[in-house]
């Protein structure tokens, strides 16, 4: 059986990033501008998912509150938790973020370990102590399937 395990991870840890049975959660915004935090990173690190998510972006079809996988990288799941990168995120984008990272679990797998970020808390502005436990409680949804691991954002750890 496996869990949701709240603690101090890397979302970069080789377990998830390089790891073919590994998925990592990268918030974005609906924009295509992957320039700061964690999406910045992972455009850097794996630029083959940057001209699919740009596309879905320029043809609208990104909408806040969605997971989008790519064919280019499929252990890359990225999760809009905003419409623009300029605004903040909403809780209940986050956490239906995280409702589908539950379900996606349930049609993979091939994974058995998924690193999810504190979706929207970061600079999408959320506070973890309103919204991570009901992030945490959506992701136990695909617990059942793998072992999910939520990382609170640094100044809560």
């Amino acid at each position: 059986m496996s869990t949701v395990t709240v603690g101090v991870i890397d979302v970069f840890d080789p377990r998830f990033a390089d790891d073919p049975t590994g998925a990592v959660v990268v918030p974005v915004n609906c924009l295509g501008a992957m320039g700061a935090g964690l999406a910045l990173a992972a455009a850097k690190r794996w630029p083959e998912i940057v001209g699919p998510y740009k596309a879905v972006c320029r043809s609208e079809a990104m909408r806040p509150g969605e997971l989008h996988v790519f064919a280019a990288n499929r252990r890359v799941w990225l999760a809009s938790t905003k419409r623009d990168w300029r605004d903040p995120s909403r809780g209940s984008w986050a956490i239906e973020c995280a409702e589908q990272i539950a379900e996606m679990t349930h049609h993979r797998d091939d994974v058995v370990r998924v690193a999810v970020p504190a979706l929207g808390c970061g600079l999408g502005g959320l506070s973890w102590r309103a919204y991570g436990p009901a992030i945490a409680e959506a992701l136990r949804g695909g617990a059942d399937h793998a072992t999910i691991y939520l990382c609170p954002p640094r100044e809560c750890r």
